[in-house]
């Protein structure tokens, strides 16, 4: 009976109900969808099956439990805090002083143009302001060039700065991937071997805001969309855009391309470079939004199948194991649900937090966690490649970035993914990266 709904917080269960949002609103009280639930319910009883109609309601019965005042939060589970004060930290070389120079001003620039939230968030019983992590940012920019050596840096971080390090995942340690931006050859219009469309993000989504209704719940929310007969629904799934196609004729395509892996690859990286084919420009193609289902990796999937061993999974060996086994391909890409949409801007490839990214000065990191725009030290290892892009080792990567971006695999405080840059060379190495390690934040003092 329970095997035709999936009650998740991704919110897969599959049904609509005839009420129109508001035009002129982004974000609705998440009071208001569980009384549209329950009017759905009522209203469409006789054409919901029984079994349907318990999971339905059982799920409106466990978001009414959840949003009742004095509740304690379902979603997010208590445990051991985040991050912990410490008093260490490693000495870095400041190998990447151009590129942090880079990444800290782009930082500055938004901040000073207030282009994010400027409200006071928690970090370790700490409040967090924009004007903390812009004092922050300016006086970290001014020690890295002016310190003359990394110890020397190091004890005045350690007098200035209090230290903050991630738990990590349930051993304690944090796992560090890689993304990068890929560069695609691409059409504007489909033909030939250009079969595989980036979408812009639909004009009828809205975002259903949950943040107000609980301090961890910061930054949450759930997607839905109004359809051509206004009537409220769940975005599509992965497989109903590819498969189904319910995007054709509305002209929603920004280009197309050649392979549906580097489509997919696009998604997940959050953005890509494409050169028309026709007369070679260049266009960036940056994070437009979601369909706001829940990430499943493509990975995990290949490795619960028995397809490939865990150890060897990475980008590189996943589109090796697709181009042997084509067939495969839109089954396992189908199991993610989620898909992200693009917009087309004159300069890239923009984080997640809003800021420009910068190869080697910039992480993705849990938003809901983790500060945007924070300064932060990563302590793991990264490939090392031969000339042919093979793998040919490993070395210890310790280096300050800025906190930019996010992802849908990045939860969690276990978790961060490196920007390792634009084209080929900046995949492999991305494609490659999985390490352990530890994660760092520096903010200012409140006696500074």
């Amino acid at each position: 009976m329970w095997k035709t709904s999936k009650i998740r917080f991704s919110f897969k269960i599959r049904f609509s109900f005839s009420q129109v949002l508001p035009s002129d609103s982004q974000k609705i009280p998440c009071g208001r969808i569980v009384r549209i639930l329950i009017m759905s319910i009522i209203s469409k009883s006789k054409k919901i099956s029984w079994s349907n109609k318990q999971c339905y309601l059982l799920f409106i019965l466990f978001l009414l439990n959840a949003f009742s005042p004095g509740c304690a939060s379902v979603f997010l589970k208590r445990g051991k805090p985040p991050v912990k004060l410490t008093g260490k930290l490693p000495v870095v070389q400041l190998n990447n002083r151009y590129q942090l120079n880079s990444a800290i001003e782009k930082q500055v620039d938004l901040f000073n143009r207030s282009l994010i939230s400027k409200k006071i968030r928690q970090f370790n019983g700490r409040g967090i302001s924009q004007d903390l992590l812009l004092k922050s940012l300016l006086r970290f920019q001014e020690l890295i060039n002016t310190c003359s050596s990394g110890e020397n840096l190091r004890r005045m971080l350690m007098k200035e700065f209090d230290i903050y390090q991630s738990t990590g995942g349930p051993k304690g340690r944090v796992l560090f991937t890689g993304y990068y931006t890929p560069l695609c050859k691409a059409s504007r219009v489909r033909g030939g071997e250009y079969q595989y469309p980036l979408y812009r993000l639909p004009g009828n989504y809205q975002i259903l805001d949950i943040s107000p209704l609980r301090k961890k719940w910061n930054n949450t929310t759930i997607t839905v969309y109004v359809d051509d007969k206004g009537i409220v629904r769940l975005p599509p799934l992965r497989r109903e855009i590819e498969e189904d196609q319910v995007y054709a004729g509305k002209n929603l395509e920004i280009a197309w391309l050649s392979d549906p892996f580097d489509a997919f690859l696009a998604q997940v990286e959050g953005s890509v470079i494409v050169e028309y084919h026709d007369d070679g420009q260049t266009q960036f193609l940056n994070y437009a939004g979601k369909n706001g289902y829940e990430y499943s990796s493509v990975a995990t999937e290949l490795y619960r199948d028995n397809r490939m061993e865990l150890k060897e999974i990475n980008a590189v060996s996943m589109r090796k194991w697709f181009k042997e086994h084509p067939a495969s391909l839109s089954k396992y890409l189908n199991r993610n649900d989620s898909y992200v949409y693009f917009k087309p801007e004159k300069d890239g490839p923009v984080g997640g937090a809003g800021a420009i990214i910068t190869e080697w000065a910039s992480i993705a990191t849990d938003k809901r966690i983790f500060p945007a725009g924070g300064i932060a030290l990563i302590d793991t290892q990264i490939p090392v490649l031969d000339d042919q892009n093979n793998l040919a080792g490993w070395k210890r990567h310790t280096c300050f970035v800025i906190d930019q971006d996010t992802g849908g695999a990045i939860t969690g405080p276990g978790r961060v993914d490196i920007y390792m840059g634009v084209g080929e060379r900046a995949g492999f190495l991305a494609g490659y990266q999985k390490r352990e390690g530890n994660l760092y934040y520096l903010l200012l003092r409140s006696d500074r």
